[in-house]
């Protein structure tokens, strides 16, 4: 098992550094998008600072605060999207029979077909979260080694947890012509949603981002521990280990990629 895990991650760098190599080769370009992508990103922080300035804090959270909730989950999908940006050309590998042909090579063609588009210049969207992320942990005072392990647990299970949607809206292209779009409203959608605190939804929408697709459990709760908040309803220990859920999720996306392979033929 670890052999072929192995093997897929190399199969995956070695898929990716062609790509970088070669969008290297237009230096310019590569640079400009790295910091157009940054600069995008810093709209949908503005957008958090406008409120605050307008209403002080929201559910009782200052702009610090805030930006700790939109750091953890705009860093985790930025990361997703940087790690699977082939993913979401599934659909038209499959149409024109690309994919065929990726599924005669011996290795897992999910890991092929992720790092066959490395974008690069989503890098800008990383660091822009990351910036967010380290400024809003000095400000709360939140910078000892237990709060960078919560910090990174958090990352790493809201990359998967996106990640897995990647997975998942391009399994759909197994069934349907065209991967369903619909799966953007809970990665572009969740990643505004997790930037708020929990407790300002209705109680049908907190169950869904606690339950079905856990966007709260890499943002909310994680957010509850580094700023001292637990003991009301979530024990530290639960709302620390609440990462996990995400790792679950790719695991689940995992098998729906594999029910979807089954299914799948050929394109002719």
């Amino acid at each position: 098992m670890f052999s072929a895990l192995r093997h897929d991650w190399r199969v995956y760098r070695l898929a990716a550094g062609m790509g970088l190599r070669a969008q290297l080769h237009h230096r310019r370009a590569f640079a400009f998008g790295i910091i157009a992508q940054g600069l995008i990103a810093v709209t949908d922080f503005i957008a958090i600072v406008i409120l605050i300035m307008r209403f002080g804090a929201i559910g009782g959270w200052s702009l610090p605060q805030l930006g700790l909730l939109y750091g953890l989950v705009a860093s985790s999908l930025s990361l997703a999207l940087l790690l699977g940006s082939g993913i979401g050309d599934l659909d038209g590998l499959v149409r024109n029979g690309e994919f065929d042909r990726i599924r005669t090579r011996p290795c897992g063609s999910l890991w092929l077909v992720a790092g066959s588009r490395f974008e690069v210049r989503r890098l800008g969207r990383v660091a822009q979260g990351l910036v967010v992320l380290a400024w809003a942990l000095w400000r709360i005072g939140s910078v000892d080694a237990a709060a960078v392990m919560e910090v990174a647990a958090a990352l790493l299970g809201g990359g998967a947890l996106f990640l897995g949607l990647q997975v998942i809206q391009a399994s759909a292209g197994f069934w349907f012509q065209d991967g369903l779009e619909v799966f953007n409203v809970f990665s572009y959608g969740g990643e505004t949603l997790g930037a708020y605190p929990l407790p300002i939804f209705q109680r049908w929408l907190q169950h869904l981002l606690l339950g079905v697709i856990p966007i709260a459990a890499i943002s909310y709760l994680p957010a509850l521990v580094l700023t001292h908040r637990c003991g009301h309803g979530w024990p530290t220990i639960l709302a620390a280990s609440a990462p996990l859920l995400g790792v679950a999720f790719f695991g689940v996306s995992l098998v729906a990629w594999r029910c979807g392979l089954r299914r799948f033929g050929a394109t002719g």
